[in-house]
């Protein structure tokens, strides 16, 4: 059974000017149809804003979508179907507004791809927790490893907030800043924890918003 049978999905496809054959009609497009119809009007818009370009400029928002829906048709794990599911809809209301990216969201895809499900998890706590702001790392490590565990406990293992932080840090997720006792940035101090704090990068919050700005993330299928 092809995917014809997904009327969203399809269509959105059909307007990107992709074939359909290789999609199949499985439960993992029939999550991504659950999620769309919440934003039905967003995809007629886009298809009818589509169709007016022409074909150089539709191109740059019909590879950027066709990009999501196959790495969506192939991704295995609920979780990171969630979060394609998310970026496709930041793509088409941006699209929709006159404020699609194609750099961007190409360059979110690519960072997207190199992080893991719980460094994305961990951003979307840290912001939950302390917003827009920074905070210490010895707080975050104490704030957060119990929180973390009690709400991804569906993850499996154990999780040490430290290395999720460090991994977050690696892909310039995180940034962080020496911060001394009165909350001012000295310009050097010693490298202890009490002297680090950490907040989430430019990057970081793209990513989020891209994703969905979230803490714990439930999925269609698990609602």
């Amino acid at each position: 059974m092809l995917i014809k049978s997904i009327p969203l999905v399809t269509s959105l496809i059909v307007a990107t000017a992709d074939t359909y054959e290789e999609y199949k009609a499985d439960e993992q497009f029939e999550r991504l149809e659950l999620k769309l119809q919440k934003a039905e009007a967003d995809v007629e818009a886009f298809k009818e804003k589509l169709a007016e370009l022409d074909e150089t400029d539709k191109q740059y928002i019909s590879h950027t979508v066709t990009d999501i829906l196959q790495s969506y048709g192939v991704e295995i794990y609920p979780m990171r179907r969630e979060f394609l599911a998310n970026m496709l809809i930041h793509d088409i209301k941006a699209f929709n507004n006159d404020d699609f990216d194609a750099y961007e969201s190409q360059l979110i895809q690519k960072v997207f791809n190199r992080v893991a499900d719980v460094d994305i998890l961990m951003l979307g706590l840290f912001n939950k927790t302390y917003g827009d702001g920074s905070e210490r790392m010895n707080k975050v490590l104490d704030d957060l490893q119990s929180r973390f565990e009690s709400e991804c406990n569906d993850l499996g293992t154990r999780v040490k907030i430290k290395s999720v932080i460090e991994d977050c840090l690696s892909n310039q997720l995180f940034e962080q800043k020496l911060v001394g006792k009165d909350g001012t940035h000295p310009s050097s101090l010693s490298a202890a924890e009490d002297n680090k704090a950490l907040e989430i990068s430019s990057l970081g919050n793209s990513l989020l918003s891209y994703v969905g700005n979230l803490s714990l993330i439930k999925s269609d299928e698990d609602k």
